[in-house]
């Protein structure tokens, strides 16, 4: 009916069919951060000077496949991950609602989020689990100089 929250399990489906657009947008910045995060200092110069530049000589030496390293392990952390973000996102916002807050007010979207944050990290099942995307593709530009 129309005016009423959706159920809980259409939150959390249409949670979990965000993943792959999310993964897909976010695993080329995930590669960045990784590459900027790890890189080495030779004779006092840094590899790359910036997020753009990193971009841009990874996609020069590698081609647009070597943006999408650890797309796999991200998906999967996010498949699980984020049905539990939306659905705690969505409980969260109607119990604040239902105890008297105004939908309107500030502190129902920021405790909600919170609360969402919170769950998606704890969803998703072992820090190991977070970490594999990082892992994969720290693994595949070890070797680079």
């Amino acid at each position: 009916p129309k005016g009423e929250p959706l159920p809980l399990w259409r939150v959390a489906i249409a949670g979990q069919m965000t993943a792959p657009i999310y993964t897909f947008l976010m695993t080329p910045m995930e590669v960045v951060k990784v590459k900027l995060q790890t890189q080495q200092t030779i004779n006092g110069k840094k590899e790359f000077t910036g997020p753009i530049n990193c971009f841009a000589k990874t996609f020069a030496a590698h081609g647009t496949s070597a943006l999408f390293v650890g797309y796999t392990p991200m998906m999967m952390s996010r498949v699980v991950g984020l049905p539990f973000y939306f659905g705690s996102y969505h409980t969260a916002k109607q119990a604040m609602i239902g105890h008297g807050f105004s939908e309107s007010s500030i502190a129902v979207p920021m405790c909600s989020g919170v609360a969402a944050g919170i769950t998606f990290w704890f969803s998703t099942v072992s820090y190991t689990h977070l970490t594999l995307p990082t892992k994969r593709i720290v693994e595949i530009y070890e070797g680079e100089g």
